[in-house]
């Protein structure tokens, strides 16, 4: 059965005081690939771009499914280094299903690569998004601003009138301070690669140090974040939550759908109030009734 959305919730948004937390299940609904698919095909790619680092490569293909974020370093670190952000992009626009090829596979982690270790499933296919009736939705409730780990211009081509920023900018701590409502890629873009931030170790360099961070900081700690778009063995989730708890930030209001007990254990932990959805296709009827609660 769907829940109805939470009196504080929908009383917090009233009063202007909800900060949009949105995370790549958004953007999955639209076809966008997930974590899984998007470094399995950075691995494809790699492959034949980075012969001498099969191994490593077979790792991270291997490891995409259960350890991304070591996934992910590993190829931004030993693999491809400066040459990551431009392997994301490729492969953020298209979508692919792989296949491991178990024998093959545990040649190549054991440093004897031959033959490709997976196969094509499905696809290449080329992608051009457009925003979700949820995107759609959301923009329209009078949320303070949005902070979204999602590399797309989905939550921005939802609205007209919602500029976007990486955390790079000069201009964002102004704005927050301000409360004026954006998009804040807090992960960075495909409009900003130098901006991406995909492991732990991203988090401690320039953005440690940058106005951004002290100013968003600021902001959620007087605000109350709703957290959208994240689930289970959500990499992004694990980097920003991590995150705000270095800066002291618990409390706020989540959705999720098909939650897992590690990951109500996670939220419960962080004093986040959960809305729980039986099914990803819920999460746009939920959001109808939120609206619908507004008035």
């Amino acid at each position: 059965m769907l829940p109805d959305p939470a009196p504080d919730l929908v009383n917090d948004i009233r009063q202007g005081s909800v900060v949009g937390v949105i995370g790549s299940g958004l953007s999955c609904a639209v076809g966008l690939p997930g974590w899984v698919e998007l470094l399995q095909g950075i691995c494809d790619e790699a492959w034949g771009t980075k012969p001498a680092r099969r191994q490593d490569i077979a790792w991270a293909f291997q490891d995409a499914a259960g350890r991304p974020l070591d996934a992910a370093n590993l190829l931004k670190q030993t693999v491809l280094g400066p040459d990551f952000a431009g392997a994301l992009a490729r492969q953020l626009l298209r979508r692919r299903k792989f296949e491991p090829l178990p024998q093959l596979l545990a040649q190549a982690t054991g440093g004897q690569p031959g033959e490709k270790p997976w196969k094509l499933l499905e696809g290449p296919t080329d992608l051009d998004p457009v925003p979700s009736a949820s995107h759609r939705m959301l923009v329209q409730f009078g949320l303070r601003c949005f902070v979204t780990t999602n590399y797309d211009d989905l939550l921005e081509a939802a609205a007209d009138s919602l500029p976007a920023y990486s955390w790079s900018s000069a201009d964002v701590p102004a704005r927050l301070a301000a409360h004026t409502p954006l998009v804040l890629k807090i992960h960075g873009d495909l409009d900003h690669p130098r901006d991406i931030i995909v492991t732990r170790a991203d988090y401690a360099g320039p953005y440690a140090t940058s106005p951004t961070r002290q100013a968003l900081g600021a902001l959620i700690k007087s605000s109350r974040p709703l957290w959208i778009g994240y689930g289970h063995n959500d990499p992004d989730l694990d980097l920003f939550l991590d995150e705000m708890q270095r800066l002291g930030i618990t409390g706020g209001y989540a959705i999720v759908s098909e939650i897992t007990p590690p990951l109500r254990r996670r939220l419960a932990d962080v004093d986040i109030s959960v809305a729980e959805l039986p099914r990803h296709a819920d999460v746009p009827r939920f959001l109808q009734r939120l609206g619908l609660a507004l008035g």
